[in-house]
């Protein structure tokens, strides 16, 4: 029912190397690795909760979006930034009971049409909080069926509302989901980033078999995007 598109940067990360310890954190093995960052599951030597780590393209940034942003349906940080020789960590929370939407099957749509409404808040969330997440896409939606919420996560291409990305070296940008000027680096962030994202998200949605009984829904839900 959903795609991903592979994201589409100036930056070009080196092959993931797994070290035994990142700071006082056990890495127990990668857990994801692009172009742009690798993370890695650890636990952590103080009380043995599971971690990610995650290292790559303006880490410092990502913090500082999720420490503005932190909230209901929003990735939660698990510490401070580690620093160890050259490299910066970014601890996150670990939700291994919560799968992305990009494993949503084609008789759940009515099941993702019914958490829209939690979704659109969780982007105003962030927008209110003075941030942009920049990558709105399935696999960056986290599902937690126990208790039918959704919470936004990877904020690798977050930027504050206003920044010029002309001053970037180097960006992030999913082309199947992006604005051209998104994709090539140009204007300014603004909250209307995240909701051409996900319009044409549900553009893309509406060419599947959604039931009958959803269909409003959803049409509520992209008039509402249109006027944003």
């Amino acid at each position: 029912m959903m795609t991903d598109i592979v994201e589409s940067e100036s930056y070009a990360l080196s092959t993931a190397f797994t070290p035994d310890w990142i700071g006082n954190y056990q890495v127990k093995g990668l857990f994801h690795s692009s172009s742009h960052s690798h993370t890695w599951l650890a636990t952590s030597a103080i009380d043995a909760t599971p971690t990610l780590l995650k290292t790559g393209l303006h880490i410092e940034r990502e913090f500082a979006a999720l420490k503005a942003c932190q909230g209901r349906g929003v990735q939660e940080l698990a510490g401070s930034l580690v620093v160890v020789a050259n490299d910066t960590y970014l601890p996150l929370q670990y939700y291994p009971k919560q799968r992305s939407l990009l494993t949503l099957r084609n008789d759940e749509v009515s099941l993702f049409i019914e958490l829209l409404p939690s979704l659109i808040r969780a982007i105003t969330h962030c927008h209110r909080c003075g941030w942009v997440h920049g990558d709105i896409k399935p696999s960056n939606v986290l599902l937690c069926d126990a208790c039918r919420q959704v919470r936004l996560v990877d904020f690798g291409a977050a930027l504050p509302i206003g920044f010029d990305r002309l001053s970037l070296g180097e960006w992030q940008a999913t082309p199947a989901f992006a604005s051209a000027q998104q994709s090539l680096g140009h204007g300014f962030a603004n909250e209307g980033d995240d909701w051409f994202s996900l319009k044409h998200w549900l553009n893309q949605l509406e060419n599947d078999h959604v039931p009958k009984e959803s269909r409003e829904q959803l049409r509520r839900c992209i008039d509402y995007l249109k006027v944003q």
